[in-house]
C-alpha cells in the first residue's frame, strides 16, 4: 500500500474509534445546529 492510502486507513480508524464513544444524540443536535448555521437564504 503507499502512503496515502495508509493514512486514509488510519483516519478511517480514529475516526470510527471517536464515533464508537461518541453520544449520537447530541452529536446530531451539534450537526443539526451546524447545518442551520451555514445554510444560506
Amino acid at each position: 500500500m503507499n502512503d496515502t492510502q495508509v493514512n486514509r486507513d488510519r483516519y478511517v480508524e480514529a475516526i470510527t474509534k471517536l464515533l464508537e464513544k461518541a453520544n449520537l444524540r447530541k452529536l446530531r443536535l451539534i450537526w443539526i445546529y451546524v447545518e442551520r448555521m451555514t445554510r444560506t437564504n
